[in-house]
C-alpha cells in the first residue's frame, strides 16, 4: 500500500510495477486514505513499525499549532487511533527512529499560534512500544534542531539533515 493524501496526489505517484515487496507482493494499486485518519499529520515524526506506522506531534489545521498526540495507524485494519498518552510538549519537525521495542524522538519545534511564535526543541523523548508511555530522557540533541531526518540501523541511530537556529549556527561557525 502507497499512502498519499488526495486522488490528485495519487494521480502524480509513480510505482514500478517491477519492485519486489518481502511478502511477494507487487505495487499494482494504490490506496487513498485522505479522511480516515484525521489532521495534525504534517510535520509529525512518524517511523513504521512492523505493520503500524506511529506518528508524533504535527501541525494542526491550518498549520499554525502543533499537537502533542502521538496517533498509529495500522495498514492491515485501515484503523486509526490517538493513544491516551501524549508527548510532554507540542511538537512538529522533529525525526523519529525505532530499535527494538523503543521509538526514539529528536528535536523539533513547539509551534503555537503561527511560525511566528516557536520555540525549537533539544530533546530526545523514548516512546516504549510494550507500555505506551513516553518519557524525556536525560541526553539532548546537542543544538536546538528542527527539520530532521532520523534512520536506526541495528542499534544504532542516525540523526541528520537539521537546522539549528541563527543564532546557534554563527556560535557554531566561529
Amino acid at each position: 500500500m502507497l499512502w498519499v493524501k488526495t486522488e490528485e496526489e495519487a494521480k502524480r505517484v509513480f510505482v514500478d510495477p517491477r519492485i519486489e515487496f518481502p511478502e511477494g507482493g507487487r505495487a499494482e494499486s494504490i490506496e487513498v486514505l485522505s479522511n480516515k485518519i484525521g489532521t495534525g499529520f504534517r510535520f509529525s515524526a512518524h517511523v513504521a513499525v512492523g505493520k503500524k506506522i506511529y506518528f508524533f506531534g504535527g501541525l494542526l489545521g491550518g498549520n499554525t499549532t502543533a499537537t502533542n498526540s502521538i496517533r498509529v495507524f495500522d495498514t492491515e485494519t485501515g484503523v486509526y487511533t490517538t493513544l491516551d498518552e501524549v508527548i510532554p510538549t507540542n511538537l512538529a519537525e522533529a525525526a523519529a527512529a525505532c530499535v527494538g521495542t523503543k521509538i526514539y524522538i529528536f528535536g523539533g519545534r513547539n509551534v503555537t499560534n503561527t511560525f511566528a511564535s516557536y520555540t525549537m526543541l533539544d530533546s530526545v523523548y523514548m516512546f516504549d512500544l510494550e507500555t505506551e508511555k513516553i518519557v524525556q530522557l536525560a541526553c539532548t540533541t546537542g543544538n536546538k534542531k528542527t527539520y530532521l531526518s532520523a534512520i536506526a540501523i541495528g542499534s544504532y541511530i542516525y540523526v541528520f539533515g537539521m537546522i539549528i537556529n541563527a543564532s546557534e549556527f554563527k556560535k557554531e561557525l566561529s
